[in-house]
């Protein structure tokens, strides 16, 4: 990651890399308290761009393995997220989000997402009081107004939505190629604003959509038995818990599980924990056993244990602390 440097700008943060592992991934993205985790073992293979500024940001991700991301959306702006015309649907929030599809976050907002393999994601946030300030440019009503009303997903004008991708990919590209020569890129607040004014055109043009009462009913339920899982990992949190406190039966949770995340409960959990422990491992200080670390998470037969662990993340546990 580096940094450009000015006396008379802001500063404005260019970061671009490739990573092997959610952890490193979700250690450098800036903007977003985010948490990733594979949703199976295998190769992330991911990338990452990024351009932040005072009050703006611009981003591009794409990861090859499916996933499971829950977090909260950018602190004081209004976020907005559109697909590669190539990436697959996606489970976002409980709906389906296609390369057609622009997803909105007001600021600070709880979300979870199941990402396919190849997922491939442009995103961006500007305060509310941009996006009004280039409505007044471009003569036009307030978009934040339409905002309020809006649901958190709106049909792409797909003549604006290509515009609005280039002018990213390249908003990304030329902060990296700055920022790699130590540079100042002194026009970066013509193209912030040549963004937000294409994405206000957006905003204006597109059409809310909605979710179905049976698509709320069942997303409200898988989430909450998402909640219920991060709750009692630690605990051995069991399948018939995790049933009967988010209200299905238990081959209702199985059926709905498969539907969004493409894995059974009892998969998805164990990924889950060996994932964390994986995390404790890394930050294992000092002489802690890793017997004691992998018991916190309900591993006890130490053996079977490493198996599993290795067949994970093709290393031993003993390996992941040295």
């Amino acid at each position: 990651m580096r940094k450009d440097d000015t006396d008379n700008e802001p500063e404005l943060i260019a970061i671009a890399g490739q990573f092997a592992e959610f952890d490193e991934f979700n250690e450098v993205t800036a903007g977003w308290d985010i948490d990733f985790r594979q949703l199976r073992s295998g190769n992330l293979n991911a990338t990452l761009a990024q351009v932040v500024g005072e009050s703006w940001s611009l981003g591009k991700a794409r990861f090859d393995c499916p996933a499971y991301q829950q977090g909260l959306s950018v602190p004081g702006m209004r976020t907005f997220a559109i697909l590669d015309p190539a990436a697959p649907d996606t489970d976002w929030c409980g709906r389906t989000f296609t390369p057609d599809i622009l997803a909105m976050f007001a600021s600070d907002t709880e979300f979870r997402s199941i990402s396919p393999p190849g997922f491939d994601v442009y995103t961006l946030s500007f305060t509310e009081e941009q996006l009004a300030a280039a409505s007044e440019r471009l003569g036009i009503p307030d978009v934040t107004r339409k905002l309020e009303r809006a649901d958190a997903t709106m049909q792409l004008h797909q003549g604006l939505a290509g515009v609005l991708r280039h002018l990213i990919n390249v908003s990304l590209n030329t902060a990296c190629s700055y920022a790699a020569q130590g540079s100042t890129w002194a026009t970066s607040d013509d193209m912030r604003d040549e963004i937000v004014e294409n994405l206000v055109l957006q905003l204006a043009a597109g059409s809310p959509l909605l979710l179905t009462p049976s698509q709320s009913v069942r997303s409200r339920a898988v989430n909450r038995a998402l909640e219920i899982i991060e709750a009692g990992l630690e605990n051995g949190v069991s399948i018939r818990e995790v049933a009967s406190q988010s209200g299905m039966g238990r081959r209702t949770l199985e059926y709905a599980f498969r539907d969004r995340l493409g894995v059974s409960p009892k998969a998805f959990i164990n990924t889950q924990r060996m994932i964390l422990t994986r995390r404790d491992l890394r930050a294992r200080a000092g002489d802690i056993p890793i017997a004691d670390i992998a018991n916190r998470w309900g591993y006890w037969h130490m053996g079977q244990f490493a198996r599993d662990y290795s067949r994970q993340f093709g290393e031993l546990p003993s390996q992941t602390c040295k």
